[in-house]
């Protein structure tokens, strides 16, 4: 498969936040399911965050350095657009969705499952996942339209 520059500088970063975020999900989740506490949970996130930024900018470095960047035009102008789009779609449908869990955990407590009731913890994975189902959802549409040759 005879990848683009702009495809090369979306795939690879898409690929590393699946990984490092799929790893912290799990890790998080697995950690909170089995009644564990909550914490080193922000030091675990910063270093998660912060392992997704070096990987970012030793990959683009790289690109830069083995590629040669081609300019934007107006077709990656209007692939950006498009995802960028649906990713806003996504993430506005995610926050609702949370807002709603956490309002109708909070007005009928006794109807909310045990395993469903919300706390900080979890309001911050969920919005965490949330943005990064954005990014996800964007990276795999500009990965679509590059391919689909529009």
């Amino acid at each position: 498969m005879n990848l683009s520059y702009q495809e090369k500088c979306i795939l690879g970063p898409l690929a590393a936040m699946l990984i490092v975020y799929g790893n912290y999900f799990a890790g998080s989740m697995i950690r909170w399911l089995r009644g564990g506490t909550e914490d080193g949970e922000i030091g675990r996130l910063l270093g998660t965050l912060a392992l997704l930024a070096v990987i970012e900018v030793a990959y683009q470095i790289a690109m830069a350095v083995i590629d040669r960047p081609a300019p934007k035009d107006e077709r990656d102008r209007m692939i950006d657009a498009k995802a960028t789009r649906n990713a806003y779609g996504v993430l506005a449908v995610s926050i609702v969705l949370v807002m709603g869990h956490v309002i109708f955990s909070e007005a009928l407590p006794g109807l909310a499952w045990p395993f469903l009731l919300i706390t900080p913890f979890l309001l911050v994975q969920a919005m965490l996942g949330a943005l990064v189902l954005a990014e996800v959802v964007k990276g795999v549409t500009q990965l679509y339209y590059y391919r689909a040759g529009i």
